[in-house]
């Protein structure tokens, strides 16, 4: 038996003044984007996309890959547990450690997985994500310049964990009060807001109005002392996915605490039945769980419509054996 941690995200992008969704460019930019070889090297790590491709599911299309960080482990010293000692070493090994991902298409919601303990976590995922669609751009656009050809556009992407109010509510019920609440939004890809309760309604399309009036691609929204601990908890979650929350806290003993969308973004457990350390041995088992999970079923009317027209373009894409 063997357990894998998973997690619900959103890939949330779009593209220029517009705020246009990600599918209306995903074949010329995203697609050939996350299959090229492009490495983005951060400290003593290379982190670059693998085995990526677009699939169907019973979920509609979507964009599975892994994300590699190819990297040299120093191993300096060493315990030695019969004499309990230590002892210098002067080691190195290679290490490639690895996490899957699916990216659903119909409402760009994620599920990622990690292979193990120090695989990527989902911020890299982000920052990985953004180089890689940076640099493709950049040299794309070189060539199509060269050809008098239209420019592939700018783009935002910001990839947040979708928290659960269960585990948040567990996290406030620990601190003594809260300080402050600060929400940043960002452009919405195909959302609807109206799935929402009615104050997280008005925030949303507040926040969106007053982005698009100003010209700003992002906007944040701040509350001090909120009492509620219980309502704080259902924003953050309901805004899971449009917007990142950081909580502002003290503990009981008065140390200051803080806690972001990502640490307490949705965990599922994924147990396989056989011993197989490998996630990418068990990418139907990970399809299957991904059924039963409101977050990647749920689509909006929106989203649903912008698939819709552009699925069958998308569907070129396939590989056929």
């Amino acid at each position: 038996m063997t357990k894998f941690e998973m997690s619900i995200a959103n890939f949330n992008l779009t593209y220029g003044k517009e705020e246009r969704p990600m599918l209306e460019q995903f074949t010329d930019l995203v697609y050939p984007a996350f299959c090229s070889d492009i490495i983005r090297t951060y400290e003593n790590s290379n982190y670059f996309f693998m085995n990526t491709e677009l699939i169907d599911t019973v979920n509609g299309l979507a964009l599975k890959g892994i994300l590699v960080n190819n990297t040299e482990v120093d191993i300096n010293s060493k315990y030695n547990s019969k004499t309990r000692k230590l002892s210098s070493a002067n080691e190195v090994y290679s290490s490639a450690p690895y996490s899957l991902f699916y990216i659903f298409l119909k409402n760009h919601r994620m599920i990622y997985v990690k292979n193990q303990k120090v695989s990527p976590l989902l911020g890299t995922f982000n920052q990985t994500a953004k180089y890689v669609l940076h640099q493709f751009r950049k040299n794309e656009n070189e060539k199509r310049k060269k050809m008098r050809q239209e420019l592939l556009p700018d783009f935002n992407l910001n990839v947040m964990g979708i928290p659960s109010s269960n585990d948040l509510m567990t996290e406030l019920n620990k601190v003594e009060k809260i300080s402050k609440l600060n929400l940043r939004f960002y452009p919405l890809n195909g959302e609807d807001i109206y799935e929402t309760s009615e104050v997280t309604q008005r925030l949303l399309q507040s926040m969106y109005e007053s982005r698009k009036f100003s010209g700003s691609k992002t906007g944040n929204a701040s509350f001090n002392s909120p009492k509620d601990k219980e309502n704080v908890a259902k924003m953050v979650s309901e805004v899971g996915g449009t917007a990142d929350a950081t909580i502002e806290a003290k503990s009981r003993d008065g140390s200051s605490i803080k806690i972001k969308t990502n640490n307490v973004s949705q965990k599922l457990r994924l147990v396989t039945e056989d011993e197989s350390n490998q996630i990418t041995e068990h990418e139907s088992e990970v399809l299957k769980k991904a059924t039963s999970i409101p977050e990647i079923t749920r689509v909006s009317d929106r989203n649903s419509e912008i698939y819709k027209k552009l699925k069958n373009s998308l569907k070129a894409l396939l590989k056929h054996d």
